[in-house]
């Protein structure tokens, strides 16, 4: 029984990233130690069609993909399936709070939300016609520091 549990599993985690949540340490640890480097992925492909890559086993990459700030905690955790974004996206200010989350679809933003750097809910973090996400990137002082946008192509 143990066998098949643990085959069935391992199907689970090949086929994509799951759903997990990050906002258990232990889950995110596990993430975290699964997770290769995003920068030692290939972006390929026109813009808004790009696909990561392996470069070493040159095929497109599936699993999670990881970016730590310079002080070492986690930056951004991406969910990537067959290349594109696929499922839950996570960033994090350098001082350990959410930034953002959003949830992807074959490569297109499903859902986002967003915090200020003291946790507080940003209430610009939306979606707009299903085409277009916004949100903002918070000073510590609480004042925009920057605004971004996530076109659906």
């Amino acid at each position: 029984m143990k066998t098949v549990f643990y085959f069935i599993t391992s199907i689970f985690f090949l086929a994509g990233c799951g759903n997990p949540s990050v906002d258990d340490t232990d889950n995110l640890a596990a993430i975290l130690n699964e997770a290769v480097d995003a920068n030692s992925l290939q972006r390929r492909g026109s813009r808004g069609q790009e696909s990561f890559y392996d470069p070493i086993q040159n095929k497109i990459y599936t699993g999670w993909a990881k970016l730590l700030h310079n002080n070492g905690r986690v930056n951004a955790l991406i969910c990537l399936k067959d290349g594109k974004p696929d499922g839950l996206t996570t960033v994090w200010y350098d001082n350990g709070q959410k930034n953002a989350e959003g949830n992807y679809r074959n490569g297109k933003v499903v859902s986002i939300k967003g915090w200020k750097r003291n946790g507080e809910t940003c209430p610009q973090a939306r979606m707009v016609d299903n085409k277009v996400a916004t949100f903002h990137i918070y000073s510590d002082d609480g004042t925009v520091y920057s605004s971004s946008i996530l076109p659906n192509y």
